[in-house]
């Protein structure tokens, strides 16, 4: 590890831990959405992404092409009725 990351994080310490104090309530709804943010990315780009085999890969398309596809088509598909349901 290096020795800048570490001061930095062990600088971060004391300011976090005084403002969770400050703010309980509001470190809890962010902590709680990152938890389940971090959870269906993982679940989406790792687990998921064994359905990669549906996408073709031959001599005009890489894998990386097919990885990046296959995320911008999930990412649509969650985030298509969000936007439909607000611009109603």
């Amino acid at each position: 590890m290096n020795v800048v990351t570490l001061s930095g994080l062990a600088l971060c310490i004391p300011v976090v831990a005084k403002s969770i104090e400050m703010f309980p309530d509001q470190y809890e709804v962010v902590g709680t959405s990152f938890a389940g943010g971090a959870l269906l990315a993982t679940a989406v780009f790792l687990l998921l992404y064994e359905s990669n085999h549906l996408i073709p890969i031959n001599s005009t398309q890489t894998e990386s092409q097919a990885a990046a596809i296959w995320g911008c088509m999930v990412l649509l598909g969650t985030s298509r009725p969000l936007c439909y349901w607000g611009w109603r």
